[in-house]
């Protein structure tokens, strides 16, 4: 109903990161992810509409820039059946009390002959994070994606990266907790998409703080003999949280005195097939040849503390 629609009336259309992968993002001027794990240019095109339409979001801070829209300038349409969302005043707002599907064909109907002929966002405009590095690593990953292969991103950065860069089109899905769940969330969720999903490969990013949460789901991993790809953001820091903690108080590092694991040796004491890596840009093609065997893989990316993630991006932005 979503395809129909926009195909139908030509509206530029963005995802929430749950809502990524809904319509096909490979090519050009396609969907890009909106909100605190999206990228800067999408967020700034929504915040210049007159009229957004929000078809089955919750609309929480994440998806809406930390509730930087509907600004009071924008009239907004939601479609959503809960019915715990309050009317809409008439003088900012619609809300159509409907299943999205059902909700896109009343107003399909309203709309009649009616087509957008307003600006669009600019092509292959990029955000002000690092073009290195795991920027690579999820370019090589959008090169490997198969038909129904699954992605799962940890909290954290690692949302934020595959919420920016990654390119899904359906079947292939995006799973993640929100992007600022609790910690540890990737690895076990990786064990559940690839039982639900055997005859895919499941492509995890998740840092090396989230997998101290979950270190132990990787025997479950070597044992089950599980086609789960992960590759870890290691930096030995909570980076993200390091970060808020600069750049939004003025205070030091929170993280700076942890003990560096030994991720390889660790994976390799499991049973894990494993690969270190601190240049994905020149070790591309070797990345790709050690993710190309079935089975689980693990690779360990010496990240930068200096690294800045798309969300970080948006973050340090909105406090300077």
């Amino acid at each position: 109903a979503l395809r129909e629609f926009v195909d139908r009336f030509g509206v530029p259309v963005f995802t929430t990161l749950n809502g990524k992968g809904v319509l096909s993002e490979v090519g050009t001027d396609l969907p890009r992810v909106v909100g605190s794990k999206g990228d800067t240019p999408a967020n700034e095109y929504i915040g210049g509409c007159e009229v957004v339409l929000y078809a089955g979001s919750k609309m929480g801070d994440k998806s809406t820039n930390q509730y930087a829209w509907p600004s009071p300038g924008q009239f907004l349409v939601r479609i959503d059946h809960d019915p715990e969302i309050e009317d809409a005043d008439p003088e900012h707002g619609c809300l159509l009390r409907e299943d999205v599907a059902d909700g896109l064909k009343l107003l399909s109907d309203a709309l009649g002959e009616w087509s957008y002929a307003g600006p669009r966002p600019s092509a292959g405009t990029a955000g002000d994070w690092s073009k290195t590095g795991t920027a690579s690593l999820v370019a090589t990953v959008n090169a490997e994606l198969s038909d129904r292969d699954v992605c799962v991103g940890e909290a954290s950065v690692a949302s934020g990266w595959f919420g920016a860069l990654l390119r899904l089109a359906p079947p292939q899905r995006l799973i993640t907790p929100r992007g600022t769940g609790s910690l540890g969330y990737a690895i076990p969720a990786s064990v559940g998409a690839a039982v639900a999903r055997p005859d895919a490969t499941v492509w995890t990013l998740v840092g090396d703080g989230g997998l101290t949460m979950s270190v132990g789901e990787l025997e479950t991993i070597a044992r089950l003999g599980l086609d789960v790809k992960i590759t870890v953001l290691d930096n030995g820091r909570l980076n993200l949280i390091d970060q808020h903690a600069i750049h939004r108080h003025g205070a030091a590092a929170v993280s700076r005195d942890f003990h560096r694991i030994d991720w390889p040796a660790l994976c390799a004491s499991i049973g894990l097939p494993v690969m270190a890596c601190d240049d994905p840009d020149r070790d591309a093609p070797e990345i790709a040849s050690f993710f190309s065997r079935r089975g689980p893989a693990v690779l360990v990316l010496d990240t930068s503390v200096d690294e800045v993630s798309p969300d970080m991006a948006i973050a340090i932005r909105k406090v300077h």
